[in-house]
């Protein structure tokens, strides 16, 4: 941790010229020991072929203790098109190259740390990378932690990401005679900011996201997608993986995985948690991913009734939120109070905190739920 704290506070001050960006966010840190002699070394993902990815695994298993430090910066295309409705996301990942798994990954997005720190302050997003190691320090240990679900569109891949890239899948991504898995595809993936390509995106509306990272095969810069689909072949919430090289059409290496829920609750309740706390605020995942594209779900609550726990927090808006959507006259008393704005209309007023919508004039927790999956409905329309 000490050696992961150095490394950050070294890259503080550092940008990628000409752009505010900090480049750590283009560095990988490498901590390697061998008989209580440590070694540190600091590579650019830009710079780093496939092969030498191999080499540093083959090179791990020759001493104690072989650890990588990597943050990433995950964002739609720059500049943004003006329909661009994504979000960026900060991360950060350690990874023990000797024994080829996570040690902790943490993310969150950057509308999130915004709400948090009000401003962005003048180091290029550093902070936030610093943020997240001082949320995954913890004493003896490295730790994860999965975001609070805020009425934000681009909660919902948070956890498909977790899940990916904490788990992985049960089968390596082989190129040639070099095998990848998906956490080093988050490790040495460079980011597309400065090539104008994006590296995020989530569709709402079809629920569908992918990560997309650069990396270099011999000579030829190529692009490995990481993507969170369902389609008439398979309906299924399920994984791809998939390559865009130079002047070639995509080729799959890895084909389809599908998600179910059960795995997700037997490597991490939490997240399992988490990755239905969605429904809460996403009304498309509620209504389409939860109830007819998720695998396991139903066998899972008949074997576990616990499972079914995060749904409770969504079926508490049902009542309400019907009860909203067809009145014209408390839909627009809950609109100013949502907005700030004052309110002289006592009787709608009363009935919005017998609904426990509204509480001292202000939204409550429900009430904000409903609200959000009321304008969601309104948008889609």
């Amino acid at each position: 941790m000490t050696y992961e704290r150095n490394w950050i506070l070294s890259e503080k001050n550092a940008r990628i010229f000409p752009t505010k960006l900090c480049q750590i966010f283009y560095d990988v840190g490498i901590l390697s020991f061998r008989d209580d002699r440590a070694d540190f070394k600091l590579l650019c993902k830009e710079n780093i072929n496939l092969s030498e990815i191999k080499s540093l695994l083959d090179e791990s298993q020759k001493v104690d203790l072989a650890v990588c430090f990597s943050s990433f910066i995950l964002s739609p295309q720059v500049p943004f098109k003006s329909d661009e409705k994504s979000d960026a996301i900060i991360g950060l990942i350690i990874y023990d190259l000797k024994n080829r798994q996570p040690l902790s990954l943490n993310l969150n997005t950057l509308t999130q740390f915004q709400m948090r720190t009000k401003k962005v302050k003048p180091n290029g997003l550093w902070e936030y990378v610093y943020d997240l190691f001082a949320r995954t320090s913890s004493h003896n240990s490295f730790k994860s932690y999965l975001p609070l679900p805020l009425s934000i569109r681009d909660y919902t891949p948070l956890p498909w990401f977790c899940l990916a890239f904490m788990k992985g899948v049960t089968k390596e991504v082989t190129i040639d005679d070099i095998k990848l898995d998906l956490p080093l595809f988050l490790v040495f993936g460079t980011p597309l900011l400065l090539a104008g390509k994006p590296s995020y995106s989530f569709d709402s509306e079809k629920q569908t996201a992918f990560v997309m990272l650069g990396f270099r095969e011999g000579s030829k810069q190529s692009l490995h997608q990481v993507r969170f689909d369902m389609s008439k072949g398979e309906p299924k919430l399920h994984l791809d993986y998939q390559i865009f090289c130079e002047e070639e059409r995509p080729r799959k290496t890895l084909g389809h995985f599908i998600i179910n829920f059960q795995d997700i609750w037997d490597f991490s309740e939490n997240l399992a948690i988490g990755f239905l706390l969605a429904a809460v605020y996403d009304l498309k995942f509620d209504t389409t991913v939860v109830s007819q594209k998720l695998e396991g779900i139903d066998e899972s609550f008949r074997n576990d009734p616990l499972t079914v726990y995060p749904l409770f927090v969504r079926s508490m808006a049902k009542e309400p939120f019907n009860r909203i959507k067809g009145s014209g006259e408390l839909l627009e008393i809950l609109e100013k109070i949502a907005k700030g704005n004052s309110v002289k209309d006592d009787a709608n007023l009363k009935e919005l905190e017998k609904l426990h919508l509204v509480s001292g004039g202000q939204l409550t927790i429900l009430g904000d739920v409903v609200y959000r999956r009321v304008l969601q409905q309104k948008n889609r329309k």
